[in-house]
C-alpha cells in the first residue's frame, strides 16, 4: 500500500505505485488460481485516503497504522465472511 502525500518525488511515487499495481495483479491471479480470498488493499487504502489524510492510515506512506491495520481486518472480514451462507 502506498499513498501519495509521503513521497516528494513524482518519479519516485510514480516508479513505487507501477510496482505495487504490478504485484497486486501478481496477488490477484494468485488468489484466483487458489481459491484465496483476495482484497484490494491498494484500492482499500486509496479510497480511505480520500476520506482523510493519508496520514490517518498509514505513517510513512507504506506501513499502516492500528487504524490501517482495522481496515484491513474489516475488509477481509467482510469478504470472508460472504463465502459462508446466511443462517
Amino acid at each position: 500500500m502506498l499513498v501519495r502525500r509521503s513521497f516528494t518525488d513524482e518519479k519516485t511515487w510514480t516508479t513505487r505505485r507501477n510496482a505495487t499495481d504490478k504485484l497486486g495483479r501478481v496477488v490477484a491471479r494468485l488468489a484466483k488460481d487458489y481459491g484465496a480470498v483476495h482484497i484490494k488493499t491498494q484500492e482499500i487504502f486509496d479510497s480511505a485516503a480520500e476520506a482523510v489524510t493519508p496520514e490517518q492510515w498509514i505513517w510513512d506512506g507504506v506501513r499502516p497504522l492500528q487504524q490501517g491495520h482495522e481496515l484491513i481486518a474489516r475488509n477481509w472480514l467482510l469478504k470472508i465472511s460472504a463465502r459462508w451462507p446466511q443462517a
